[in-house]
């Protein structure tokens, strides 16, 4: 079956695969070339793969149906919540704390304030999807 693409946004895509390939050379670059830290292409990579993907998160939400009723809000909160923190806590409590047997797994402030705490972009992502949710409802509950 192939895919509805006559309403792609063919530049999102694209951007969308440049940041992917960015996040693949600098996984690839740090696990496999000693002192990549430290090179430019590494600095350029890390700098830029991350923010890019909120970007285009941010932009594509225009795409978005707006939320006009408390059902529709909570529907949002629960799609986006299983979307984006179920894998966080899956890599936060499951695979750092029990698989990897790090200490202060269970320190939800420090795994939320520590960028390094593994998929912080995902409960990033997570809260800007609440304020942008609470915002749209708001905005379509006013506008009425």
């Amino acid at each position: 079956m192939q895919a509805k693409t006559e309403n792609r946004n063919q530049f999102v895509d694209i951007m969308r695969g440049i940041a992917m390939l960015l996040v693949v050379l600098q996984h690839t670059m740090s696990g496999c070339t000693v002192g990549a830290e430290n090179t430019f292409v590494f600095n350029i990579a890390w700098s830029l793969q991350m923010p890019l993907f909120i970007l285009i998160s941010g932009y594509v939400t225009k795409y978005s149906r707006p939320i006009s009723n408390s059902k529709g809000l909570w529907k949002y909160v629960k799609r986006r919540t299983v979307a984006y923190m179920l894998p966080w806590a899956v890599w936060s409590f499951l695979v750092r704390g029990i698989i990897f047997e790090e200490d202060g797994f269970l320190n939800v402030k420090h795994l939320l304030w520590n960028m390094d705490s593994g998929y912080w972009f995902l409960a990033t992502i997570w809260t800007i999807s609440m304020i942008f949710g609470i915002a749209s409802f708001i905005a379509e509950r006013v506008s009425k």
